[in-house]
């Protein structure tokens, strides 16, 4: 006998014009139905936690879909999971990876399913296609601007996701020191001489560390410093 209670189902986003929506929180073989508006789409089966289920027609706004999944017959159904299509002005911006000058794809992070995503750099638009990297016409200028919107058939988003790019230095070889991500900044350190057993040594060396601009002693990235921990690398 599997889990009493079930647990209910829940919906990803649904969105107006979509097709292809997540039905989650699943048991793994259990059998679930999907209700658009009280009419049965259909009885499917779950083979993870999470199942995509495609509706023809596409969703209108105001549209109510429920879920409701069992194990067995013999064991009671779950809660019945519900939710209510957003309208198409509701449609959100999507997630995008960091964009750097030189960069010819954009990476999408988050997108509703099924939507195509379109590109602008500077005001023109360099890319328009499906998943999750996006080709663009051109390589991405330093200090550009990128708008990345999302669209549902002929649903378009009030909302568009902005980017600012930064330098980089793409790297040209095998040696990851030509990522050139961030300016270095340097500083160089003599902690005089120290005795190790019978012998004498001085020690010294140099701290290479991101900083906001290349050179000695410079401050640190502000900008990455925000993001979380960084390597240092200390030569001794």
């Amino acid at each position: 006998m599997g889990p009493n209670p079930l647990a209910t189902p829940t919906f990803g986003d649904a969105d107006e014009n979509g097709e292809l929506i997540a039905v989650r929180d699943l048991a793994h073989g259990a059998r679930f139905i999907v209700w658009r508006n009280g009419v049965v789409i259909g009885d499917f089966r779950a083979s993870t936690s999470s199942a995509t289920v495609r509706f023809n027609p596409p969703l209108d706004d105001g549209d109510v879909l429920e879920a409701q999944q069992r194990l067995c017959d013999t064991d009671p159904s779950s809660g019945t999971g519900s939710t209510t299509v957003a309208p198409c002005a509701d449609l959100p911006a999507p997630t995008v990876a960091p964009i750097q000058a030189g960069d010819e794809q954009v990476r999408i992070i988050e997108m509703a399913m099924g939507a195509r995503i379109k590109v602008f750099v500077n005001g023109l638009k360099t890319g328009d296609g499906g998943g999750s990297l996006i080709q663009l016409e051109s390589p991405v200028p330093d200090g550009a601007t990128v708008y990345v919107q999302q669209v549902l058939g002929d649903c378009s988003g009030d909302t568009v996701r902005v980017a600012e790019v930064h330098c980089v230095q793409p790297h040209v070889t095998g040696d990851p020191a030509h990522f050139n991500l961030f300016p270095i900044g340097r500083d160089d350190f003599d902690a005089g001489n120290t005795n190790i057993d019978t012998l004498t040594f001085r020690v010294s060396g140099n701290v290479l560390y991101p900083a906001e601009s290349d050179g000695n002693r410079e401050p640190f990235n502000k900008r990455l410093a925000g993001l979380g921990p960084v390597p240092v690398m200390f030569l001794v």
